[in-house]
């Protein structure tokens, strides 16, 4: 639920050594620069870098430490209508337990390791957004997901949905089910437009298709998505 959304890689690895820019995986000749791995980082810091430890598959009396292997768990890439790409690194914490000490120095070198590349790090707990929000969105998915409509049916959604403030959800749809043809697209039409911000709305609405949509201005729209404005839990 992102303008401008071009790509999401999931656990992205971040190497050890030093590497390029991740603008050179979608530019040809892009930035030549290397950029510090998280050993360099770790040592700036003066932190030890995660190991993984185990026993030798020859010697299972010896035992042998390597390097881990650190990730982040999103790294989203938009793409402006001119066609510059932006990159923002988000880690995901689930979990309401404070940070341990550790944990704190791990998200520093995960930080570091991108602020050293010019790219945003977000961190993002349950703190940082709407579990309503979140419920809408997930039952909502069925139809926003689905291949884009038809730039007029959206229109029509858009344009339904505004002149008809009062009515509930289910009137809505049924108005613009007669101008698309079926409920199934009248849906999609309909949650294409919110999901984009074409049709700004309040997201906290849950799942009550009786009552109508609150309309909201589209900046109060984007703050409910915690990626969208880069809200994060780090200071």
């Amino acid at each position: 639920m992102l303008p401008y959304l071009d790509d999401v890689l999931e656990q992205v690895p971040l190497d050890h050594g030093s590497s390029l820019h991740p603008i050179c995986s979608y530019l040809a000749g892009g930035d030549p620069t290397y950029y510090p791995g998280t050993v360099a980082v770790s040592d700036e810091l003066g932190f030890r870098h995660p190991i993984c430890t185990g026993k030798s598959s020859k010697r299972q009396d010896h035992t042998r430490s390597v390097l881990w292997t650190m990730s982040t768990d999103l790294l989203v890439v938009t793409r402006s209508p001119t066609g510059i790409r932006d990159f923002l690194a988000v880690s995901v914490k689930p979990s309401a337990d404070p940070l341990r000490d550790r944990q704190i120095e791990l998200m520093m070198i995960e930080r570091e390791y991108w602020a050293s590349r010019s790219i945003p790090w977000v961190l993002i707990t349950k703190h940082q957004y709407s579990k309503a929000v979140g419920l809408t969105l997930t039952r909502s998915s069925c139809w926003a997901l689905q291949p884009p409509v038809l730039p007029a049916h959206k229109a029509a959604a858009v344009g339904i949905a505004r002149a008809r403030p009062s009515d509930s959800l289910t009137s809505v749809l049924r108005h613009v089910e007669k101008v698309v043809g079926s409920l199934e697209v009248a849906q999609n039409a309909l949650w294409q437009s919110i999901w984009t911000g074409a049709l700004p709305v309040d997201l906290n609405m849950g799942w009550r298709p009786h009552l109508p949509l609150l309309h909201i201005q589209k900046a109060a729209f984007w703050e409910q998505n915690p990626i969208a404005v880069r809200r994060s839990a780090w200071n």
